[in-house]
């Protein structure tokens, strides 16, 4: 990513965790500025993720997929340039779908989801996975992401659940 927003000229910002991240995506993955990239085809619903939820997201759909509900994962690598048509290619294929961000839900990839939804005519239930709007402690990652409620157990009730 750091090799692709290089050469753009201006500002560019770019958000990474911080300490040790692992590796989730398989090695033959190449990030594309503005090109969001399946993971994951499934069936039944489709996860829509940005950042490390994507690696939470196919975590949860093979342990969805044991219960018999087999969902599919779009990684948004950049929310700008954001791939409109990519999201709304992937959207169609679902009945239902889940947003997932490891960040505010309001403003971000999520907020960019519903806006392409609503001016291409879909309707669908939708589940957010991320942070509500207010402050927040600190802490380590895993801690947070339990007490948030962006952890690979949340992902499961909403693929499985739908809530």
């Amino acid at each position: 990513m750091v090799r692709a927003v290089a050469d753009i000229p201006g500002t560019v910002y770019v958000r990474n965790l911080r300490g040790k991240v692992p590796v989730e995506l398989d090695a033959d993955y190449r990030f594309e500025l503005g090109k969001a990239k399946v993971l994951r085809p499934g069936r039944d619903v489709g996860i829509i993720s940005t950042g490390y939820m994507s690696a939470r997201g196919l975590d949860a759909a093979t342990a969805a997929q044991a219960q018999g509900v087999d969902a599919g994962v779009l990684h948004v690598s950049t929310i700008k340039p954001f791939d409109k048509a990519g999201v709304l290619d992937f959207a169609r294929r679902f009945e239902r779908l889940i947003v997932a961000e490891n960040h505010k839900t309001s403003g971000g990839l999520t907020s960019l989801v519903v806006e392409a939804l609503y001016e291409a005519g879909m309707v669908k239930p939708l589940v957010k996975i991320g942070l509500e709007d207010s402050f927040f402690e600190c802490g380590s990652q895993e801690y947070l992401e339990a007490k948030y409620g962006v952890d690979t157990p949340r992902f499961i009730r909403a693929i499985v659940d739908g809530k």
